[in-house]
């Protein structure tokens, strides 16, 4: 019997031994994918590591590792979702995921999201000073792409105010320079086009559509004339003309509002537009 128990010991000793090389070289594997840009199948292999060695309870090592796969393959759904999977407060990967999430939701063009998300955790969870300028950073970045540029000037403050960096530095030019945008008037536009058809687009930034505008308006309202001239009040020519006029004038004016609110628009995209962030995890 003892010899048979020896060699019982010996062989549970041998399997485990198999058993932690293998589970080692999963992970070591999953890292190697990774580093080489295989996303996907490292994301795999780390669920595989995950469960083989832990079952259900994975640890928040691998969510995080798994989330960085996603964040990696642009699957910011996915990397919320695994990022949130990280709840204990007294993890060290706990602080990383919640940057990871409000990035993730700024990915995704969920800016409402991810400034009630960042709210919420400034106001609920003790952050050291390196996250707080980092959440602040996304902040200003949210606000800027709703155009509300003092909002954003505010938090770029706080995150340079938290943690110098040249990088917070450089978006906090950007932010200044459309905080100081000036925007021309829809209703300028409006007056300006009412006086002459199409000179509110000139206004705009539209030469090409202002001459279209005049001389549909110009020629409309010429033919009513010598509608009228001609064959009096009972002209057909006349009415049709003068309906045409009527339509192309309201239609120049509503035009020459509305390119002017477009003009303003695409000078502030130009200054958000430079305002995407990349971040590393």
């Amino acid at each position: 019997m003892r010899i048979k128990e020896i060699f019982l010991i010996f062989f549970i000793l041998f399997f485990c031994i198999l058993y932690s090389e293998i589970v080692d070289d999963t992970y070591g594997f999953a890292k190697f994918l990774y580093e080489t840009g295989e996303y996907e199948r490292a994301s795999g292999e780390f669920f595989k590591f995950g469960y083989s060695l832990y079952n259900n309870s994975i640890p928040d090592s691998i969510y995080y590792e798994i989330a960085k796969c996603n964040l990696a393959m642009n699957k910011y759904d996915r990397s919320i979702y695994y990022f949130q999977k990280i709840s204990e407060i007294d993890s060290e990967y706990y602080m990383t995921s919640i940057d990871g999430i409000a990035y993730s939701y700024q990915k995704l063009e969920q800016y409402k999201e991810s400034i009630n998300f960042i709210n919420l955790q400034m106001k609920t969870v003790e952050l050291d000073d390196t996250y707080k300028s980092k959440l602040s950073l996304i902040q200003s970045i949210n606000f800027a792409k709703f155009s509300e540029w003092e909002k954003s000037l505010i938090e770029i403050e706080k995150s340079l105010q938290f943690k110098h960096s040249d990088y917070a530095n450089n978006v906090k030019k950007i932010i200044l320079k459309g905080n100081s945008l000036k925007h021309k008037s829809p209703t300028a536009g409006l007056l300006l086009s009412s006086v002459i058809p199409g000179l509110g687009k000139v206004y705009a930034g539209k030469p090409k559509d202002a001459v279209y505008s005049f001389l549909l308006v110009s020629i409309s309202g010429w033919q009513s004339y010598r509608g009228f001239s001609n064959d009096g009040i009972n002209s057909l020519r006349g009415w049709f003309s003068s309906a045409l006029f009527t339509s192309f004038y309201i239609g120049n004016l509503y035009g020459s509002f509305v390119e002017v609110k477009l003009y303003n628009y695409r000078k502030e995209n130009e200054i958000v537009n430079h305002l995407n962030i990349e971040f590393q995890y």
